[in-house]
């Protein structure tokens, strides 16, 4: 599985299928999308990928709120992998990015 930080044009990914979220605690519902990304991936010949962000929205967006995970990067890094994604992209959460 590759991770990337930041967004490049350059990185070709054949027939991309993604998702996007912060999938932390990995619950009932993030398993089932993520395995119908993988499997419409696979079935294309194509590039499963999660977007990500880091840090997390609120920690910009509320920077007051006590935010709280429930597993640790690693941990989502290897429960990607577990499902089959191939490609996981994070980019910096920003109010820049929030304007572009």
């Amino acid at each position: 599985m590759n991770l990337t930080r930041g967004y490049s044009d350059e990185v070709v990914r054949p027939y991309p299928v993604g998702t996007i979220g912060n999938f932390d605690g990995h619950h009932l519902g993030h398993h089932a999308l993520l395995k119908r990304v993988v499997e419409t991936a696979r079935s294309a010949r194509g590039t499963a990928v999660v977007l990500t962000f880091d840090p997390h929205p609120v920690k910009i967006l509320a920077p007051h709120v006590d935010l709280r995970f429930l597993t640790s990067e690693e941990e989502k890094r290897a429960r990607f992998e577990q499902a089959g994604i191939d490609d996981v992209v994070s980019l910096e959460f920003t109010h820049a990015l929030l304007r572009s």
